[in-house]
């Protein structure tokens, strides 16, 4: 069970309100980290698409990220932040593709998204 600390159980002011905004970043940075948000790497991101037909353009309209962050992504020029990795993978999911540890494990066909 989560437990305020003794200097947040009481009513607010300044030094307070300091402590929740800092825990309240470690949260949404603890929330985005990789042990909670199963990422992908470059390869698997290129073998997806390849399995799916698509382009960069293609993925980066279904992830509604930048074409340049998918290509800077897939050529390991830049690591992007983990909601832009999210993106990218729930784009992937929705297409169908199954991701294993370290690599794509099967795509199933007839998904939303998918290219015949």
């Amino acid at each position: 069970m989560w437990e305020l600390a003794p200097s947040l159980a009481g009513p607010l002011d300044q030094s307070s309100s300091d402590h929740i905004i800092i825990i309240l970043a470690w949260l949404r940075q603890y929330a985005c980290d990789d042990k909670f948000i199963r990422m992908i790497t470059p390869m698997q991101s290129r073998m997806a698409r390849a399995a799916l037909g698509w382009s960069t353009t293609d993925l980066a309209e279904k992830a509604q990220v930048g074409p340049a962050t998918v290509n800077r992504f897939e050529t390991q020029a830049r690591v992007p932040i983990p909601a832009t990795l999210a993106a990218i993978r729930r784009a992937f999911e929705a297409a169908g593709v199954v991701f294993s540890e370290h690599s794509v494990a099967e795509v199933r066909h007839g998904r939303k998204g998918a290219k015949k």
